[in-house]
Order: C-alpha cells, then sequence, then structure tokens
C-alpha cells in the first residue's frame, strides 16, 4: 500500500517528465485533484503535550476535563476533544495504570493466601473465632 504523500509526489513527477495537466497526471497515478490538493492543517502540539503532562504530574487525581480547564486557563485554544486525544495518546487516561493496580491487589490476594497456616498434608485451615 502507497501512503498519500507518495501518491502525491508520483502525480507531481508525471506532470513534471510529460506535459500533462493536474486532472490527467491525478488519473494516471488513481487520485484525485483534491487528494493532490490537500495540505494537512494540523499544527504541532508538543507545547500542550507538555504542559498537559506536566499538570497531570502535579495534579494526578485530575481527569482530562479539569486539565482542560486548567489549561483554558493558561491561555491555550484547545478544545476538549483534542484535550481528551492528547491525554489519551500520553497514556494519561489509566490504561496502564489500571493494570498496576490489578497486579498490586493480585499481590496482595497472594500475600494473604501465604499467611494462613498450612496442615500436615498441604491443606490451608483457617482460624475460627
Amino acid at each position: 500500500m502507497v501512503s498519500p504523500q507518495a501518491k502525491r509526489e508520483a502525480a507531481r513527477q508525471v506532470m513534471q517528465a510529460h506535459p500533462l495537466g493536474v486532472t490527467r497526471a491525478c488519473g494516471l497515478v488513481g487520485i484525485s485533484r483534491a487528494l493532490f490538493g490537500y495540505r494537512a492543517k494540523r499544527s504541532g502540539n508538543d507545547a500542550v503535550t507538555a504542559r498537559l503532562i506536566e499538570l497531570a504530574g502535579q495534579k494526578r487525581r485530575y481527569g482530562y476535563r479539569r486539565l482542560h480547564v486548567l489549561l483554558r486557563r493558561e491561555g491555550h485554544r484547545i478544545n476538549r476533544k483534542r484535550t481528551y486525544r492528547l491525554y489519551r495518546d500520553c497514556w494519561l487516561d489509566g490504561t496502564s495504570r489500571n493494570a498496576k493496580h490489578r497486579a498490586s491487589r493480585t499481590a496482595a490476594s497472594a500475600q494473604a493466601d501465604r499467611c494462613q497456616p498450612e496442615l500436615v498434608d498441604g491443606l490451608r485451615g483457617r482460624r475460627l473465632g
């Protein structure tokens, strides 16, 4: 599979090598003129992402909604959906913390099992009363 950027570049090379228009070159490569003329508008989110990670480290109990309010107060022009996307992409949404939490719970239950006395035949007994 060829990326859209590679297809655009192929259409440009066809136009330079042969005296063809944009429509004919795009048709030969197999892309639409809209794809040929598309320019990405996404700006760099590096500063916002860095600040989001920093705020999430300081305020560990805050979710993306509260962090979004803090970012807006600092003057970042960002909407809620982009805040959530960056929050999720940086693994701040708790998916990794849940795995750690599960691991600690299983370790705690295993330790509790070790504290129970064993009988002679290997069975575990419980104290009554």
